[in-house]
């Protein structure tokens, strides 16, 4: 039985316990109005004391114990954040509060969780942000929006990208090719043009740290490490490594490894297995801030780490690893792990998805 046949769920978006990932020539972390209906369902987490489940193909909540506290009764829905949950009723998006009922009607093509009090909505051909009562606090004129971070976010019109404030306001003339979250007091931005490369401007939309980037992740917290792509690629072309907020090395450039973001303290990376052999798969394995192997490249899946746990797989299928890479819940046990949050994971057991706790005890067993 092959228990590796589908991707692993790596996260990647604007919430607090998600990562971003390198891509050709840029990022991937989106969270952008246009785009919250295609969010892979597996990316899922308990966020604001509720966990999304799915029973008879509706959608609905459970809390912490495991008990269904909203019921499965939404076509679509997603995950928690500030209070309020995007759902999808009769083709529209709207918002209910923790105890299921309706805060905002459904009035929108698309919607992306709220984030520091506003939430990007799309009507018709174009993205705004409205506040929680569901009144329009900046009015839609955007071709993509993304989420708000440290009181500012990315949007783009007419093909470039620039930030606004909560008012609506950009906070310069500056405009990029394409722009991450801020964080950090930073955000990777990069140059307009097919060649532009990325750097790291402030909160005035000014670089402060030069251009000179094939692709850049935003600032983590822990340590405080950007991972980028650099711009002299080995022979396979990769070539990636982590800077400081002043714009030098802090490690790599690393031959041949992929990385992400540093979450709880280590970073995922990947590389891969055989280099004569391609199809011999990726090697997966973590980082410390001195640029380090803390876990070895063992493993042909991993999640970044959360809470102090990780889902990783070996050929058996996929267990959950402590930072000492040892297996704390055993490697076979699930078809699928996303990351820890609120003391909980979902999984997957064939086409089934449940939620463990940090022990691999069944808090909600699988359902479909």
């Amino acid at each position: 039985m092959n228990t590796l046949r589908k991707k692993p769920c790596v996260l990647v978006g604007l919430l607090p316990a998600a990562v971003c990932i390198l891509v050709v020539g840029g990022i991937a972390c989106p969270a952008k109005c246009e785009t919250v209906l295609a969010q892979n369902d597996r990316a899922t987490w308990f966020s604001d004391g509720r966990g999304r489940v799915e029973i008879d193909g509706k959608r609905g909540y459970i809390d912490l114990a495991g008990h269904l506290v909203i019921p499965a009764q939404f076509d679509r829905a997603w995950d928690f954040s500030e209070g309020l949950a995007a759902v999808l009723e009769k083709g529209m998006i709207g918002y209910i509060n923790r105890e299921g009922k309706l805060a905002i009607e459904p009035a929108f093509s698309l919607g992306a969780s709220f984030m520091g009090g506003l939430a990007a909505v799309k009507v018709k051909a174009k993205c705004g942000y409205i506040d929680k009562r569901g009144k329009w606090a900046i009015r839609p004129r955007y071709d993509v929006a993304h989420s708000f971070s440290e009181g500012l976010a990315p949007v783009s019109a007419d093909g470039a990208w620039f930030f606004i404030n909560k008012e609506g306001k950009a906070v310069s003339e500056r405009r990029f090719g394409y722009v991450g979250p801020y964080s950090g007091g930073l955000a990777a931005a990069r140059e307009q043009g097919d060649t532009g490369r990325w750097g790291f401007v402030n909160a005035q939309g000014q670089y402060v740290i030069r251009p000179r980037w094939i692709a850049a992740l935003p600032f983590s917290s822990n340590p405080t490490y950007a991972a980028v792509k650099f711009d002299k690629p080995w022979s396979k072309g990769v070539n990636y490594g982590f800077i400081r907020k002043d714009g030098s090395t802090a490690i790599g450039p690393l031959e041949g490894v992929y990385v992400t973001m540093f979450s709880d303290g280590l970073a995922l990376a990947m590389k891969e297995h055989h280099a004569k052999k391609p199809d011999s798969g990726m090697r997966w394995g973590f980082l410390d801030p001195n640029g380090q192997w803390a876990i070895p490249l063992k493993f042909r899946r991993a999640t970044h780490f959360q809470e102090g746990l990780a889902g990783a797989a070996t050929d058996a299928g996929w267990g959950i690893i402590n930072k000492k890479g040892q297996f704390v819940v055993p490697a076979g046990s699930f078809y699928e792990v996303c990351p820890f949050s609120q003391g909980r994971a979902r999984v997957r057991v064939k086409d089934k998805w449940g939620y463990i706790d940090k022990e691999g005890k069944w808090i909600w067993k699988p359902t479909k």
